[in-house]
C-alpha cells in the first residue's frame, strides 16, 4: 500500500472543506446529510478502525497498522486513526512515523478549534504537542506500561486552560472562571459527564529569550518526570487517554496542560 505523508494527504481535504465537524468520529455523520459515497466511505472508515484497535489491544500491530493506513486513505483529515497508527508505530519502535501521525492529529485538533491552516505557530505548535505525546508514551513503554491514546476532546481541554493561563496571566489548575474552576469541570464541560479517572499536569517556561523550542519542551518533560506528583500522572496505570494542549505568547512564552484521563467519548 502506498504511504502518503500526512501533510500531503491532508492537503486537498484541507482547500475544501472546514474541519469543525472533524473532532467528532464520522459514525455519527448520520445528523449530516451527505453524498453516499462519502457516507459510505465513512462507515467503511470506522470499521476498519474498530478493527485495527482490536488488532492492536492483541498486539497485532501490522494488521492494525494496515487497517489504519486504509482508513487514513478513504478519510484524511480524521484524527483519531491517527492518534491510534501513532501508538502502533511507537510499539513498533518507529519514532519518526509514530511523531509525524501525532503531529497530524494534533494539527488537525488545532483546525478543528478555528486555527489558521497556514500559520507556521500551528506548525510548530502541533510538532511540540506531538513530541510530549511520543516523550510520555516512551516513558510508559520502557516501563512495561500501556501507551496512552491521543483524544481530541482531551486536548480540547488541555489547549483551552492552557491558553486561559497564558491571556490571564496566570499558572494553576485552579481557574479564576468559576465555570472552568476545576480539572473536573473542565473535563465536563467538553465531554458532558462525570470523568471516571482524570489526571492534569501543568508546565509553563518564558524569560527574555523566545521560550517555545523542541528543546525546551523536551526540558519541560524531563522537569515533570523529575517531580514525583507529575511523574505519577504521567505513569498512571489507570489512565488510557491523553490530551496535549499548548498556548504561545507573542513573546515566545509558554504555558503546557497535559490531561489524562478514560472513557473519553463525548455525550451525544
Amino acid at each position: 500500500m502506498r504511504r502518503v505523508p500526512w501533510k500531503t494527504a491532508l492537503g486537498p481535504a484541507l482547500a475544501l472543506i472546514t474541519l469543525a465537524g472533524l473532532a467528532h468520529v464520522p459514525c455519527f455523520a448520520s445528523k449530516v446529510r451527505a453524498q453516499p459515497t462519502i457516507r459510505d466511505a465513512q462507515a467503511t472508515a470506522c470499521s476498519l478502525l474498530r478493527e485495527a484497535s482490536e488488532r492492536a489491544a492483541l498486539c497485532d500491530l501490522q494488521v492494525a497498522e494496515d487497517r489504519l493506513h486504509q482508513a487514513i486513505e478513504l478519510v484524511p483529515d480524521w484524527a483519531p486513526p491517527r492518534a491510534l497508527l501513532g501508538t502502533v508505530h511507537q510499539m513498533q519502535g518507529r519514532e519518526f512515523e509514530a511523531r509525524e501521525q501525532y503531529e497530524a492529529h494534533q494539527f488537525l485538533a488545532l483546525l478543528a478549534e478555528g486555527s489558521q491552516a497556514g500559520s507556521q505557530l500551528l506548525v510548530e505548535t502541533a510538532q511540540a504537542e506531538a513530541l510530549l505525546l511520543y516523550r510520555t508514551n516512551d516513558e510508559r513503554l520502557t516501563r512495561g506500561l500501556r501507551p496512552l491514546l491521543p483524544s481530541i476532546h482531551l486536548a480540547t481541554v488541555a489547549r483551552a486552560h492552557s491558553r486561559e493561563m497564558r491571556d490571564m496571566d496566570y499558572f494553576s489548575h485552579q481557574s479564576p472562571i468559576p465555570a472552568n474552576a476545576t480539572m473536573i469541570e473542565r473535563f465536563i464541560n467538553v465531554f458532558g459527564k462525570q470523568p471516571r479517572v482524570l489526571a492534569e499536569n501543568l508546565s509553563r517556561r518564558g524569560g527574555s529569550l523566545y521560550a517555545f523550542t523542541l528543546d525546551n519542551i523536551d526540558e519541560s518533560h524531563q522537569r515533570l518526570m523529575n517531580s514525583p506528583p507529575h511523574r505519577k500522572s504521567i505513569l498512571w496505570e489507570k489512565i488510557t487517554q491523553i490530551g496535549i494542549g499548548i498556548a504561545v505568547s507573542e513573546r515566545g512564552d509558554y504555558w503546557i496542560t497535559e490531561s489524562f484521563a478514560s472513557d473519553c467519548t463525548p455525550r451525544q
